[in-house]
């Protein structure tokens, strides 16, 4: 059987010692695309669109935060 450093399931990276820093990294490069979209609609769009556009596009990241948030703040930061 061949060993491996990670695995993505069900949407979570695992890696094999269970720090979940490629996770966060992973979760970190795909919000930061969206931090200079909504701080330019900030101020153009009412609260209910900005709200949908978080629903819709970021709030799916936060899946399984419960269990990967517990990590070393040095990887949250």
């Amino acid at each position: 059987m061949k060993m491996c450093d990670s695995v993505k399931y069900l949407g979570v990276w695992i890696d094999d010692k269970l720090n979940w820093k490629i996770h966060i990294d992973c979760i970190y490069s795909k919000l930061a695309k969206f931090i200079g979209i909504f701080y330019k609609f900030s101020h153009k769009l009412p609260l209910d669109c900005l709200k949908m556009l978080y629903f819709s596009f970021v709030h799916l990241y936060t899946y399984g935060v419960e269990v990967y948030a517990n990590t070393y703040s040095l990887y949250l930061g």
